[in-house]
């Protein structure tokens, strides 16, 4: 799934726990690296406040840390 919503990672998930409920797990340094991408640099989010606050993320990481949840609550469940 494209994420334009912060201009963050393709989003394919690992885990889907519930009908509504969407996980994925990343490594802490692929964020980093991904972050300092020009991909990221020039996409254009539907939400830049987002964009912002998935920079101020990769920029508290350190590339040694655990990897971090994405979840995804849909509006409605899959069948």
């Amino acid at each position: 799934m494209v994420n334009d919503i912060d201009g963050g990672f393709t989003f394919w998930p690992d885990f889907q726990p519930y009908g509504n409920m969407l996980i994925k797990s990343i490594d802490a340094y692929k964020i980093k690296n991904y972050v300092s991408s020009e991909e990221f640099k020039n996409s254009k989010p539907k939400y830049p406040e987002k964009k912002k606050e998935l920079e101020q993320l990769a920029n508290s990481l350190d590339y040694e840390d655990n990897p971090v949840l994405m979840i995804v609550r849909l509006k409605r469940a899959i069948p």
